[in-house]
This record gives C-alpha cells, sequence and structure tokens, in this order.
C-alpha cells in the first residue's frame, strides 16, 4: 500500500515502511546465533528487525562496494533475505559533487576528519534521495557530520541512529515505523557535541 511521499506501509506491522542506509560497520559487527558480543548481537536484531518490520534498504555503487568488503556471514544471509522479496532499493550512484565542495569549504576540518568524513559521505548522499535515515556505528564522522549540519540547513534534519548507543532503543524504533527523532538528528536538535 502506497503512502505519501512514496513510503509504503508494511502488511506485516502495519506501520510504515522506511529506506534506510545501513553502514557496513553494522552489517560486519551483526554476529550469528552463537556470537556473544554484545555489540554483535544488537547489530545482529536490528538487521533481523528490519527484515521483519519490513523495512527496506538502499544501495548504491560505494554501499554495495563497502559491505563486499566486510559483510559478516549472518549480514551476507540477511542480504539474501532481503533481495528475495525485493527489500533493497538500488538508487544507483547518487554522488553529491555540490555537497562535497560545499562541505569542504565551508567547514574547517584537518586533512585527517575530512579524509573520515569523505571515506562514509557516500551515506548521507544516500540518505538525502531516500528517507534521511542512516544506522551507523560512526561516532567520529557523527560528530564532523553535526558541525557540517549547522553551516548546511539540508544535512540538519538526518536521522542517525547508532545501535551501540544504550540511551537509543534502536529495535523498539524500527518496529514503531523507523520515525524522524530529533534527538538523533545531526542538525541542533540531535547535535551532541
Amino acid at each position: 500500500m502506497r503512502s505519501r511521499q512514496g513510503i509504503k506501509k508494511s502488511p506485516v506491522s502495519g506501520k510504515f515502511s522506511r529506506r534506510l542506509v545501513i553502514d557496513s560497520d553494522v552489517m560486519q559487527s551483526a554476529g550469528g546465533a552463537k556470537a556473544g558480543d554484545s555489540t554483535s548481537i544488537r547489530c545482529r536484531e536490528i538487521l533481523r528487525t528490519i527484515l521483519k518490520v519490513c523495512h527496506r534498504v538502499v544501495e548504491t555503487p560505494e554501499i554495495v562496494e563497502e559491505q563486499r568488503r566486510h559483510l559478516s556471514r549472518f549480514s551476507r544471509t540477511w542480504l539474501v533475505h532481503m533481495n528475495g522479496p525485493k527489500k533493497v532499493d538500488d538508487l544507483g550512484s547518487v554522488k553529491n559533487p555540490v555537497l562535497r565542495s560545499r562541505i569542504r569549504k565551508r567547514l574547517r576540518l584537518k586533512p585527517k576528519q575530512y579524509q573520515a568524513l569523505l571515506k562514509d559521505l557516500f551515506l548521507i548522499e544516500a540518505a538525502l534521495v531516500s528517507d534521511k535515515i542512516v544506522i551507523s556505528r560512526e561516532e567520529e564522522v557523527r560528530r564532523l557530520l553535526g558541525q557540517a549540519a549547522q553551516e548546511l540547513p539540508e544535512l540538519r534534519d538526518i536521522t542517525w541512529v547508532n545501535p551501540d548507543d544504550p540511551a537509543f532503543d534502536c529495535i523498539a524504533w524500527l518496529e514503531q515505523g523507523a520515525k524522524p527523532v530529533k534527538e538523533c538528528f545531526l542538525g541542533p536538535a540531535g547535535n551532541r557535541l
């Protein structure tokens, strides 16, 4: 069932299905049934919840390349299950040279910081053309993007969720429809600088 802005309503949960950008660090950390590490367990349960609730994930050539190098065994199987019912949206290339140029010109970053930001900027580019949601464990990049959001309004309402954040229940958020959460925005409302 289609609703406004192309967001689908999940036949399973009745909640709206969101198009999520999943960082490879979450995919790499997702452990199988025998995983004992809390991060591995949380990342695995997040991926399971995405599948169960009928959210979709987006792919770009950069996301696919990054995942190819970093998928865990569990994540490979999970992606097969996501592809079966067509829960993976291929966006094609969404590189945004204007955004990259604006970040380079407006932010006064050290070369190492800029390279760290540039390495994961494809996540933001994908989020901007989907439902503006990123699930990632990269807190340093999130912090840098929070700085960028002060200068670049288009970044302010991107929701950045970290599965390792004990103050945020990612599973419940996904089950309740993964609505934008101001506390997780890159902009001032969610800025944890």
